[in-house]
């Protein structure tokens, strides 16, 4: 998931991460500028369909812009905190899950800030 917004090369990132995820025999879907409730639920179906055909493990990658602790969806900012709980159904008890934020912080209120990089 990603967002266009003064990302010129937004697009050409996520295009190549799926090009690597596929080399590995890893399914990618990619959504580009949604709403903060679209990033929530696109998570849910994933996990909802995925794993009812036997798929092992779940990767997660939002490439945004953001704040400390939120990433910026089309309609907002959405807590790093919300995704996180969202990945812990209990459909993915015991089974890998790789979470990549890649936030680029915006200058709010005058203060500027470097880009980050959560994974776990």
């Amino acid at each position: 998931m990603y967002t266009t917004v003064d990302r010129p090369d937004a697009e050409d990132e996520a295009n190549k991460l799926q090009e690597i995820l596929s080399e590995f025999n890893i399914y990618a879907s990619v959504s580009a500028d949604l709403s903060k409730t679209e990033i929530l639920d696109a998570i849910r179906r994933m996990q909802d369909s995925q794993f009812d055909d036997g798929i092992s493990g779940l990767i997660v990658v939002i490439m945004s812009h953001g704040t400390r602790g939120t990433v910026e969806a089309s309609n907002g900012l959405l807590d790093i905190h919300d995704v996180l709980m969202t990945m812990s159904s209990k459909k993915l008890a015991g089974k890998p899950k790789v979470r990549q934020i890649q936030q680029c912080v915006r200058v709010f209120n005058n203060e500027i800030s470097e880009c980050q990089l959560f994974a776990s």
